[in-house]
């Protein structure tokens, strides 16, 4: 009799549940000191809770990058993750995994970093967390990685030149042909007191 497939252990994965199902994606293997990107898992299993048996996924389209702590969102079949960190670098991207079709999508970029002057996008985030409303709109809470542009001092937490922990707030509407466009930042301290809990983990909602 083979042996019973089964996911190695990991930290700072994402997992969903999907009708009888468990889905969980990315992760790191290793202890956190191992900068290695080999053990930075890229690949899609799913749990089926009726016959208790782990499965590799096999997903088409474009998949993102072996990750620890993307932002994640889910209802129904459709899965976001935007963001996350392989050790020394954050990223800025934004994919979609529909459940039903076993399909990865790179959605469309939103324009350069939090740093870019007049710029609205999220910038690079790693431990943000995040979520999807009526299938319509994403919102994105804090992290950390990019800090605000000059103009936007009051969403910086950390005093430090370029990067730190951040409790700004971004609004990313997803159309009908399932293109993205980032339409509302909001970057106010006083929304949340001169001492907000640490964005960078933290549940949101």
């Amino acid at each position: 009799m083979s042996r019973q497939y089964h996911p190695q252990g990991r930290y700072g994965h994402v997992a969903v549940g999907y009708r009888d199902m468990v889905f969980v994606w990315g992760g790191r293997t290793k202890k956190y000191s191992d900068s290695d990107r080999s053990k930075l898992a890229s690949t899609l299993d799913r749990f089926d809770l009726r016959t208790e048996r782990w499965e590799r996924v096999d997903a088409k389209g474009t998949a993102p990058s072996g990750l620890i702590h993307c932002a994640c969102a889910s209802e129904g079949p459709l899965v976001f993750l935007y963001g996350g960190g392989d050790g020394e670098t954050d990223y800025d991207t934004l994919h979609r995994l529909n459940l039903d079709e076993l399909a990865w999508t790179k959605m469309p970029d939103v324009g350069p970093g939090n740093g870019g002057a007049g710029s609205y996008s999220p910038g690079r985030k790693n431990g943000a967390r995040m979520v999807l409303w009526r299938k319509k709109q994403l919102v994105l809470f804090g992290g950390y990685g990019d800090l605000p542009a000059p103009t936007q001092p009051r969403a910086a937490i950390d005093d430090v030149p370029s990067r730190g922990l951040n409790n700004d707030l971004h609004i990313y509407s997803i159309s009908e042909d399932g293109k993205g466009t980032h339409v509302a930042s909001v970057y106010t301290r006083s929304a949340f007191g001169n001492n907000p809990c640490n964005s960078y983990y933290s549940n949101f909602f």
